[in-house]
């Protein structure tokens, strides 16, 4: 219960006391110096918030300390599994095929996959081979014939040496004869006569039995490399008639049909593909830039599942395909299990490795504006300051010049400084 407003009421006047004054002063002089204090202690904030141009958020950015140790310069590509056998099956001639298998059966080498009917080359070989057996039967003719010839001209020789025989023995008498003075001269000089001409009659023989035989063993020969010529035509067509059952060159699935079945298709037509499933290669394309630094032999990680799998460049193609260069990388250690044509793969080409290089970590600021400065961040500022930035890789940018051991940079997009010298960083 309140008995009166005495409580509440003020004085309008009161003399102060002494001892009031120097409280009042006192609590003045406390006021004044925590303000002096707090003066002091954030004017180094203050100062830095004068000489800014703006201020951002500092959990917007992404920092990175620069720092010195092994750089390794590579670059990831994307890339695809391909067989690194996979034969395309051509039409060995016109006609029409039958295919023997689909997409995804399983082949191995020498299966017939396909068959290829061609009645104009059945026909071609028919005729060829009649003209083989013509040849045939006209060299066992000329056999015979040389033989026979051969036989008259040695019996023409040995009655040529039979008849020099005669005429010598009658030479030998009709001298022993005409030393007796038993004949006359004419008869001794018909004798001689004789004798001269049955021995050249025999030389004349042997010199055209001679080259009767050449003439003969030349034409017989002449059939012979007819012959040999024919049966090479006829061969070569039972080869191709034995191409016209198209078989599998390795083990592996059948891949795209190219044909439709029972369809008439041209000589060297594509018929079919088949993926040998046991040879795999990553094909993948790498940017023109780094074209000039691709060697094969080059070492290469592939990702599969998160797991890491050696390789190394197989092939790098000479041409530049909408400013990129195709390459091929084969496995060099395990493969991984249950690969499949054109399953994407993310590879890491490893071009070089430095040591004692000062480096950073890549940040979109590479791509933002100019390659020539950087922000350092330095008691809750970001500096602008020039840098020179030298070879880069998949997660490290080597920093020629500008920077130091232990420094922090900004690595996110410095679009967000709007190229201010100084930025005052918030929450940082």
């Amino acid at each position: 219960m309140i008995k009166d407003t005495s409580m509440q009421d003020t004085p309008l006047s009161q003399q102060t006391s002494p001892k009031a004054r120097l409280r009042k002063r006192l609590q003045v002089g406390s006021i004044i110096g925590v303000g002096a204090i707090i003066a002091l202690f954030a004017y180094p904030s203050i100062e830095q918030w004068r000489t800014s141009s703006l201020t951002i958020d500092g959990e917007r950015l992404r920092t990175a300390t620069v720092e010195r140790g092994q750089f390794v310069r590579d670059v990831s590509v994307q890339g695809q599994i391909v067989a690194a056998v996979r034969p395309m099956l051509f039409s060995p001639a016109d006609g029409r095929v039958t295919t023997l298998v689909r997409s995804g059966d399983r082949v191995t080498i020498g299966d017939p996959v396909a068959a290829v009917e061609s009645p104009e080359l059945l026909n071609e070989y028919a005729q060829e081979l009649s003209s083989l057996q013509e040849l045939e039967t006209q060299l066992a003719r000329q056999g015979i014939e040389t033989r026979m010839a051969q036989l008259k001209q040695k019996e023409e020789v040995a009655l040529s040496g039979m008849a020099l025989t005669a005429a010598q023995r009658e030479l030998r008498r009709a001298t022993i004869a005409h030393e007796h003075q038993a004949i006359s001269l004419q008869d001794y000089e018909k004798a001689v006569d004789d004798k001269d001409r049955a021995f050249a009659l025999y030389e004349h023989q042997e010199e055209s039995e001679q080259l009767k035989t050449e003439r003969l063993k030349l034409e017989l020969d002449i059939l012979n490399h007819a012959f040999t010529r024919q049966a090479l035509v006829v061969d070569d067509l039972k080869r191709q008639i034995s191409a016209l059952q198209v078989r599998s060159p390795v083990d592996g699935i059948v891949g795209n049909l190219e044909v439709e079945q029972k369809s008439i298709v041209a000589l060297y037509q594509p018929i079919l593909s088949v993926v040998d499933m046991t040879a795999y290669e990553v094909e993948a394309r790498v940017p023109e830039t780094y074209a000039d630094d691709l060697l094969q032999g080059m070492a290469v990680e592939m990702d599969f599942a998160g797991e890491l799998y050696a390789g190394e460049l197989s092939a790098v193609s000479p041409e530049v395909e909408n400013g990129q260069v195709r390459c091929r990388i084969r496995f060099t250690g395990m493969t991984p299990d249950g690969l499949r044509q054109n399953q994407r793969v993310t590879s890491r080409i490893l071009i070089e490795a430095r040591e004692n290089v000062l480096m950073v970590t890549r940040g979109p600021f590479m791509q933002s504006g100019a390659r020539g400065f950087a922000y350092i961040v330095e008691d809750g500022m970001a500096r602008k300051i020039p840098v020179n930035i030298g070879a880069t890789s998949v997660g490290r940018v080597e920093i020629l010049s500008g920077l130091e051991v232990g420094q922090k940079i900004v690595i996110s997009s410095s679009d967000v400084f709007e190229n201010h010298d100084r930025v005052m960083l918030l929450n940082r």
